[in-house]
Formats: structure tokens, sequence, C-alpha cells
């Protein structure tokens, strides 16, 4: 599941039907590089899932000092408009689903 110099493993996943989406937690491993960019990984994480990347957000990047493994959290939606309602709109902002 590699991309470039980008390792992506599933830690976990868990459904949340309450909130219309699937909450992931992966390790990245990112060879020698910056973590990698959050729109960078929300292509490769609607990839590898096979999922519409506008549907697909990055809530967290965590790389430990030192380390070129980062712990990404994603939250994957199954509607769109449930996920402008539910998602803070500065994590939207970062996510470049919404400009303003």
């Amino acid at each position: 599941m590699g991309s470039g110099n980008m390792v992506i493993r599933k830690i976990r996943d868990q459904e949340n039907p309450l909130l219309y989406r699937k909450e992931y937690i992966f390790a990245v491993i990112h060879d020698a590089q910056s973590t990698p960019a959050r729109k960078k990984l929300r292509e490769e994480i609607a990839k590898l899932l096979g999922v519409d990347q506008n549907m697909v957000v990055v809530r967290r990047i965590k790389t430990d000092f030192g380390t070129n493994t980062s712990k990404v959290e994603v939250h994957v939606y199954s509607d769109q408009r449930r996920m402008i309602e539910i998602e803070p709109r500065y994590i939207l902002k970062r996510n470049e689903i919404i400009k303003e």
C-alpha cells in the first residue's frame, strides 16, 4: 500500500452510523520525507479505501518527533451534507472542502 515513498497501514476502523461515517486510524510511514500534506493523504486514503476523496476528512496528523511515522485520524462520510453539518468549520477548511 505504498505511493512514492509513503506506506499507509490501517490500524483501526470503526463504524459510526449515527454520524454517517466510518472512523479510521492509519499509520503513515514516509521515509526521509516530511509529514505528508493533508491533501495528499486524502487522495491516497480515498484510493486505498475506494471512496470519493470529497467524503474523506483528515482530522489529525500526529508525527512523533524524530520519526518518519505519522498517526492519521480520518473520517469517511457516506453523506456530504451531514459531513458539512457535523465537522467543525476549521477542519473542513483545512481539508479544502469549504473555502470560507
